[in-house]
């Protein structure tokens, strides 16, 4: 196995888990397309931004230099609360080892749902290793935006931050935030901290200048966020239709925020998740197109066509 198989991204696990012929063409053939688009730019200049803001610079001449849309962006972020928390860490890298832990309930790979009475211990985040697929350990790697700490409610908040089309139509099933939360979770103990997996969250939070205007009617989903930001909630609204129980979104003066929780149990069912599509991706011999696309858009479409069979 060539060392960079056993090597995960969230974009690995949301491709292959959207299109097999898709993943085979981005990740076995190594087909990548460029991303010339002006949302990359955007995003690329707004993640700079806020990096040089968390790591206590002046961005104001950055500012000067800016595209018209960066500043709306940076201004509609900048007074979001979260950016006065403590800052943990910005633009982090990780490479998180993930295994088989000894354990009742991993004997066997099947499908990935949540085990039933299970009990995670110390020492399974620590030793209990044991080799993942076919005696070969796979990593997750990755970069996370921001990591802050929030005092008053002893939480630690993963922010991504989204600009222009880049946001998870399906957030529940995305592997961006499990793989985040996960990754940082296992390596609290690198970076000299000590918390439960109830002590993290995850936001999404996406910068859209053009939508100041109400989207919808308050939820109780919206609760969570409101309980931790209430300086939010005046002139806010909650958008009922776009959310579910676990994310709720709030939207004031061009923001959307999604938040996501993090449990033991959810853990073990991200372990079993990221597992089982790893195992899936290094058993399958052979990839045939489909007999007609789901996917609206796709790079690979002419490509995807033109072959009967992929090895």
């Amino acid at each position: 196995m060539n060392k960079s198989e056993n090597i995960f991204t969230h974009d690995h696990f949301n491709t292959w888990q959207t299109c097999a012929m898709r993943y085979h063409f981005k990740y076995a053939k190594k087909l990548n397309y460029p991303d010339f688009t002006d949302d990359y730019e955007l995003g690329r200049n707004l993640h700079a931004l806020v990096d040089y803001q968390l790591r206590g610079f002046e961005v104001d001449n950055l500012l000067q230099h800016a595209s018209d849309e960066a500043q709306d962006c940076w201004n509609h972020l900048k007074d979001y609360p979260l950016l006065g928390k403590k800052i943990i860490k910005t633009e982090w890298s990780f490479n998180s080892r993930i295994g088989i832990p000894k354990q009742k309930g991993f004997s066997d790979l099947g499908e990935p749902e949540l085990i039933e009475d299970s009990v995670i211990s110390e020492n399974r985040i620590t030793n209990a290793w044991l080799p993942a697929i076919n005696g070969v350990q796979n990593w997750l790697i990755g970069r996370i935006d921001a990591i802050f700490y929030d005092s008053e409610r002893n939480k630690y908040i993963i922010a991504d931050w989204k600009t222009g089309k880049y946001v998870p139509k399906n957030i529940e099933s995305n592997f961006q935030h499990k793989i985040y939360l996960y990754a940082f979770y296992k390596s609290q103990k690198d970076l000299g901290l000590e918390f439960e997996p109830e002590d993290l969250e995850f936001q999404y939070v996406k910068i859209m200048p053009e939508q100041n205007s109400d989207l919808g009617n308050p939820c109780e989903a919206g609760a969570p966020l409101a309980n931790s930001f209430p300086e939010l909630i005046e002139n806010s609204v909650i958008h009922e239709n776009s959310i579910t129980n676990s994310c709720p979104t709030l939207y004031k003066n061009g923001i959307s925020v999604n938040t996501i929780d993090f449990s033991k149990e959810k853990m073990l069912e991200y372990e079993k998740k990221f597992l089982w599509i790893i195992k899936n991706i290094q058993e399958k011999q052979d990839i045939t197109p489909p007999e007609s696309c789901h996917l609206e858009s796709c790079v690979y479409n002419n490509l995807c066509f033109k072959q009967q069979k992929f090895f």
